[in-house]
Parts: structure tokens; sequence; C-alpha cells
């Protein structure tokens, strides 16, 4: 069995909103911190819901202007970067208008701060997982990802995950983990057209073989 997608299809669109984070509703920075530019924890960032899963301050947008880098991290492009720390997730919808294949590419980079030697992050789609990605640069790199199957038309959820990581000198704590995240996309995957929509299309996988 076959079913394909469009074979004439023309330059891929990104379906994701707010994918640079340059939206902010309310940019809000940790008071403690001197540099009030930097980590905007709280932040209120239109299509996207922010939060950690032990409740604590985990995730925000950093902004910094194109002249002002500071020594604790580079900036992407534009003025604002999201990111995750910890155990942190950012969550986003996204509408698809037909069944694909599809891949998400978006960059990312770590603080320059011995603390925090690496972001580590679990992407899901729907709640399933896609892959982890470990962040080891201060220089922003783009990382690509291929959804393991078809996604269907219609309304999917997109989620970056933070990861707790055990400390390797001190086994009781977690390493100060922070992913910064930019230019997000989600597109059709131009190198699968053609390729077939339906799963074990040959029928050569199965659970059971039953003779009679």
């Amino acid at each position: 069995l076959r079913l394909t997608g469009p074979e004439d299809a023309e330059e891929a669109t990104n379906v994701i909103a707010n994918a640079d984070f340059e939206r902010i509703t309310t940019f809000a920075p940790a008071a403690s911190l001197v540099d009030t530019l930097t980590w905007g924890y709280n932040s209120v960032v239109p299509d996207w819901t922010l939060g950690s899963l032990s409740g604590g301050n985990a995730t925000g947008v950093s902004s910094c202007p194109g002249t002002r880098l500071t020594s604790t991290y580079k900036t992407s492009s534009g003025q604002t970067v999201l990111f995750v720390q910890v155990d942190g997730y950012a969550e986003t919808t996204f509408a698809l208008p037909a069944r694909g294949w599809y891949r998400l590419d978006f960059t990312a980079f770590k603080r320059n701060l011995s603390s925090s030697p690496f972001g580590l992050l679990d992407v899901l789609v729907d709640g399933a997982f896609v892959g982890r990605i470990q962040v080891n640069r201060i220089d922003p790199r783009t990382f690509a990802l291929r959804f393991p199957s078809p996604l269907a038309a219609g309304t999917h959820t997109l989620r970056f995950q933070g990861v707790l990581a055990p400390n390797a000198t001190n086994p009781d704590a977690n390493y100060d983990t922070m992913a910064l995240i930019d230019d997000i996309r989600v597109t059709e995957d131009q190198s699968r057209l053609g390729e077939n929509l339906v799963v074990n299309g040959g029928f050569e996988t199965h659970d059971t073989l039953a003779t009679g």
C-alpha cells in the first residue's frame, strides 16, 4: 500500500508562530540580577507556554540588543532567545495543512559558564519522544530532527523539555544545565517527498503470524 504527498511542493513554509521569540507580552527579569537585560524568568511569550516540572524558575526569554553582548551568552539572531534550564519546558501548538513527513530545525547554544557545562533537551511532539539534544557550544549551531512517522493534518503540540543531569562530582546535585533556543522551524521534509505515508505498507512487520 502506498500513499504519498504532493510531488510538486514549493519551498517549505514554517508553521511555528513566534518562532524567533521577538514578540513578548511581558519581559520579567530576575530582580536579583545586575544585568536585568539577561534572564527574563516568568516572561509572557505569545503562542508559547513556559514552565517547569518542579514549579520553579527554569524557563524564560533572554533579551540582548545586538550591540550588547554579555559575557554570559551569545545571541543567535534578533534580540531575544528562549532559554530552558534544568527541568523547565517550553510548549507551543502548530497546525499542519496535510498529512505528511515533516522535520524540525532550530538553533541552540549554551551559556558560557563553568557551572553550566551543557544544555540537555528532550523534544516531544504530541507527547511522543522525537529526540534528545545535548548542547555543548556557546556559538549557535543548527539542530535538525526528522519526525519518526508521518504527522496528520490538524493541530499538534511541540515541547522542548529540559532534562536533569546528575553532577559528576556531586551525585546529590544536578548540573545547572541551560539551553538557549532560537529560530524554530517545522517544515515539510523535502527529502522525503514521494515516500510512502502508509506505515508498514508492505506488511513485513507483524506481531503474530497465524497459519492454517
